[in-house]
């Protein structure tokens, strides 16, 4: 016979006794998956700025975007993303840096943990054509890793025409071979000449003169940019950063840039997944084998492959307009001091906290007022459906005259519904009712979900959500 133990865990002097105190109570032992996430919207975020880059470039005079404009940027293709703008393309590797990690202190950390290797790989494979870029948050430490910028600024300088030094030749060559040293000890995933022998260390390294003029070509096109925000701090200050800028050039300045911010935003995150919209959606290929079909060639394939992953500067474009058209549709929803249906409907339709808290007042008033007439009472019941059938031919009537496709008309209805209840009073319409009382009964149907401020959404998961934000909250 088997006996059962029962035993209890004690966490801050408490007793915990059941599977749910203790889930809750005892801290995890990471944080790996909301880290991730966020890492994943941090990139997604610089994507965003280099696209609005590309945008405002783009803009004339006057602010319009001219037609041709040909802009664009393919997420997670080659790199973290690729900038087109023709007959020019660079590859961008993004590289958060936690601050408890510090600046980038040696050439290895950025060959290595800051993708410049990797970079390396993929300009060698595209015939050393492209520019590059890394675009990190952490800061470039004195000493080798500012020589590294110095130098690609120096040759830059070169391409143009300017002529170097001495001295400056020297540090372009040290920093070159230096480079190209952490390039072969590096190996994975370079090409064989790129890889030094198994045995080799940093002391018997041998590093050709080929393989300096290779690198110095790399450095040439390469660009450092650590002037990034964190990702604590991206989603409060990027929208200043990078989308204030493009209101104040578009002369915008009466809309929020966290509302333009976040709906450019959402097409990159989308992108970033390869999810974005193809013109033929999921339609199979037919006929790809005849001779008259474009779909049996591989160029074909690559280009279907790259639409999901696609932005221009005409996406962006669409998204700003529709974003300055419909601010509200893009701003963070506001909590209700209560979770009820009612406030959370409210919230989303864009009504004022003001309006839900008068909306759950007149609601409890209207719920008082039958009770005290009393449901018991022969015909009361009947009175109700009477009732509530000319408040949802108020509310239909109100929702037909405000409705936008915007999804944020809660303010307006509200307003609309006082002006039909005031009307129907007037008449004499509401059974001895005040308009006040009647509008409290629209509220008791729209926490019964019968009325919407809003398309309709799910109530209880929202509430669910914004419940769980509470409880985490320090």
């Amino acid at each position: 016979m088997t006996v059962g133990l029962r035993w209890s865990l004690v966490v801050a002097g408490r007793k915990m006794d059941t599977a749910a105190e203790v889930v809750v109570a005892v801290p995890a032992g990471d944080d790996a998956g909301a880290r991730t996430a966020d890492l994943y919207d941090w990139q997604a975020a610089m994507a965003t700025a280099d696209g609005l880059r590309l945008f405002a470039d783009a803009l004339d005079g006057d602010g319009h975007l001219p037609a041709d404009a040909d802009g664009r940027i393919i997420c997670e293709h080659h790199e973290d993303w690729t900038v087109l703008n023709a007959p020019d393309a660079e590859l961008v590797s993004a590289k958060h840096r936690e601050p408890s990690s510090g600046a980038w202190t040696t050439i290895k950390q950025l060959v290595d943990k800051g993708g410049l290797a990797h970079l390396f790989g993929r300009w060698l494979a595209l015939d050393e054509k492209p520019n590059v870029r890394l675009v990190t948050c952490a800061a470039l430490a004195p000493g080798d890793p500012r020589k590294l910028a110095k130098v690609t600024a120096l040759l830059r300088d070169q391409a143009t025409g300017c002529e170097l030094d001495a001295p400056t030749v020297t540090l372009v060559n040290e920093v070159a071979m230096g480079f190209a040293k952490e390039l072969l000890l590096y190996r994975d995933g370079l090409p064989k000449e790129w890889q030094a022998p198994a045995e080799a260390t940093a002391k018997t390294c041998v590093v050709s003169d080929a393989h300096g003029q290779k690198v110095c070509s790399f450095l040439a096109v390469l660009f450092i940019d650590d002037r990034r925000p964190h990702r604590e701090v991206t989603e409060h200050a990027a929208p200043s950063m990078y989308m204030q800028p493009i209101l104040d050039k578009l002369d915008r300045r009466d809309v929020p840039a966290s509302a333009v911010w976040e709906a450019v935003l959402q097409l990159f995150r989308v992108r970033m997944r390869a999810q974005g919209p193809v013109p033929d959606g999921a339609l199979p290929l037919v006929l790809v084998t005849s001779s008259s079909s474009g779909g049996a060639t591989s160029a074909f394939e690559v280009r279907r492959a790259l639409l999901p992953r696609t932005i221009d500067v005409h996406d962006v474009a669409i998204a700003i307009r529709t974003a300055l058209a419909n601010p509200l549709g893009y701003m963070p929803l506001a909590v209700p001091a209560q979770l009820s249906k009612l406030s959370i409907k409210m919230a989303r339709g864009g009504c004022a906290d003001t309006s839900i808290s008068r909306a759950e007042r007149l609601r409890s008033d209207f719920k008082r007022y039958w009770r005290e007439r009393g449901d018991g009472v022969p015909g009361s019941a009947a009175d109700r459906y009477a009732m509530e059938r000319t408040f949802l031919r108020v509310a239909d009537e109100a929702t037909s005259e405000v409705r936008t496709a915007t999804g944020t008309w809660g303010s307006p209805f509200w307003i609309a519904l006082a002006s039909h209840l005031d009307r129907l009073r007037e008449t004499g319409s509401l059974d001895g009712l005040d308009n006040e009382l009647a509008l409290g009964g629209i509220c008791d149907l729209a926490a019964r979900c019968e009325v919407w401020f809003s398309p309709r959404f799910d109530v209880k998961g929202e509430i669910a959500r914004l419940r769980a934000e509470r409880t985490a909250k320090p």
